[in-house]
């Protein structure tokens, strides 16, 4: 069966992600700490030894608390020709450039580019700004680089695996 163009141009939409980030900065260096510690401590020699169990339930809580401070931005891309005007207009670095000068220049680019693409939640460059003096470096660079990617990733069907059953092929014999 033959589609016309206005069941593909019905079909369209613009890409839309979700970036979830753990905002509680203090949370990551702490589970970062805890995770480095577990790693040093090697496997539990006897039943006596409690410190790996300890650092188990610390980095589980963690954990938690972790999922308490995530919040989910929802991300939409400009439409094509628009994304193609506001990407070349992008600044370069300078020949000779130095790193400060050029992320002094780069900053306020990055600052715009997350208030375009985020819509959820609707923040003005003002806001993002002010949300960036707070962000730890992971958290902000996580969402600059999505921001960045729903507008020039692949968009591809996922694969949802909690959503995934066996097949009659799929299961044992």
């Amino acid at each position: 069966m033959t589609q016309s163009f206005d069941d593909f141009l019905a079909a369209a939409s613009l890409p839309e992600w979700s970036v979830a980030l753990c905002l509680a900065g203090h949370l990551v260096a702490e589970g970062d700490r805890v995770t480095a510690e577990l790693a040093a401590v090697g496997p539990a020699t006897s039943l006596g030894d409690r410190r790996r169990a300890d650092l188990q339930d610390q980095l589980v809580e963690l954990q938690e608390q972790m999922r308490d401070a995530t919040r989910t931005f929802r991300l939409r891309a400009m439409a094509s020709k628009a994304w193609v005007r506001y990407y070349g207009g992008w600044p370069t670095r300078g020949e000779g450039e130095g790193s400060d000068a050029w992320q002094d220049r780069l900053w306020p680019v990055c600052i715009d580019l997350v208030s375009r693409i985020c819509v959820d939640p609707v923040m003005t460059p003002g806001q993002v700004e002010q949300l960036a003096e707070r962000l730890h470096s992971r958290a902000w660079n996580k969402l600059v680089s999505s921001c960045l990617g729903v507008n020039v990733g692949e968009v591809d069907v996922p694969n949802f695996v909690a959503g995934s059953g066996p097949t009659q092929d799929s299961e044992p014999a």
